[in-house]
């Protein structure tokens, strides 16, 4: 039995939707990649992750909309709403988290490593106050 014209329509709308799913996804990953480069394994383990989630998101789909049948239709509806959102929105959401973690790093420069320097002279000059006052101790 063959689909009808309505349910097409609707599986070609739901695959634009599995898309910009599988979009979300990658640009997280992108943007863990951006905040802590990835080694050659890590990036290919991630990589091999998104993969096996996008296989198991269109096998999935594949099963409750088409029966198990994979439709052309609906592989080029997800490739198509991905290829768009990564092109125009994606390299913006790139740009973005490059800066924000730029200014981040900014931040924690001129904010934690003042504060660190001084917590730890600090705790050198009362260390070297407490030395004193133990030796005095000793001595009595």
């Amino acid at each position: 039995m063959e689909i009808a014209i309505y349910q097409q329509t609707l599986i070609f709308l739901r695959s634009f939707v599995l898309g910009a799913l599988l979009f979300a996804v990658f640009m997280i990953m992108e943007i863990v990649n951006i905040a802590a480069p990835p080694g050659k394994i890590r990036l290919f383990v991630s990589d091999m992750i998104f993969m096996l989630f996008a296989a198991v998101m269109n096998f999935l789909f594949a099963l409750s909309q088409t029966k198990g049948n994979i439709r052309g239709y609906s592989v080029f509806a997800q490739v198509l709403i991905f290829c768009l959102l990564y092109f125009t929105l994606g390299r913006l959401i790139k740009r973005f988290a490059v800066l924000a973690l730029g200014s981040i790093t900014c931040c924690v420069n001129k904010v934690y490593f003042p504060a660190a320097s001084f917590f730890s002279s600090c705790i050198e000059f009362f260390g070297r106050n407490v030395r004193k006052i133990l030796k005095k101790i000793k001595k009595c």
